[in-house]
């Protein structure tokens, strides 16, 4: 393949480690990532495969972390629920402008808005399919046990319908 830069040379492929700054987070290392690069002008291709599963990996590891959530890791999480600015803000009764200063690192996320985020993260609620009304409905109704069947599987536990 001809680099798309420079289209003199042929790019050559190689594994490396790459700093995954195109994902918003300042410390994430992808180790054997295939790197293609021109010997002329030093134009890189990186080819990052299963991106939606290394996004995910991602959001895990971020709301499992003890300490606060830092201002990029907000946008990213928010990000990984497809949720703009003012959607989070609505979601978690908040003024949009509060979660822009969160955001640009002006005024801490607080612990409340920190939890909250994660789980809406940890329960992968996307935009379509979550929204405040049914959660004011569950919180509404009356507790109640749920009943929950389990199976031995080959992989260890299932739960039955």
């Amino acid at each position: 393949m001809k680099c798309p830069a420079c289209r003199d040379a042929e790019l050559k492929e190689s594994t490396k480690v790459h700093r995954y700054a195109e994902s918003g987070l300042p410390n994430v290392i992808l180790h054997d990532v295939k790197v293609k690069e021109c010997p002329k002008c030093g134009h890189r291709l990186i080819g990052i495969p299963k991106m939606e599963q290394l996004h995910r990996t991602l959001a895990t590891a971020l709301i499992r972390k003890p300490a606060q959530l830092a201002p990029e890791e907000v946008v990213f999480l928010r990000k990984s629920l497809g949720w703009s600015q003012t959607d989070l803000a609505r979601r978690l009764h908040f003024d949009p402008a509060t979660v822009n200063r969160w955001e640009r690192g002006k005024e801490p996320i607080g612990d409340k808005a920190d939890v909250t985020l994660r789980l809406a993260v940890a329960l992968s609620q996307r935009i379509d399919d979550y929204s405040v009304d049914q959660l004011d409905q569950v919180a509404a109704s009356a507790a109640e046990s749920l009943e929950i069947a389990l199976s031995p599987s080959g992989s260890g536990w299932r739960a039955s319908a």
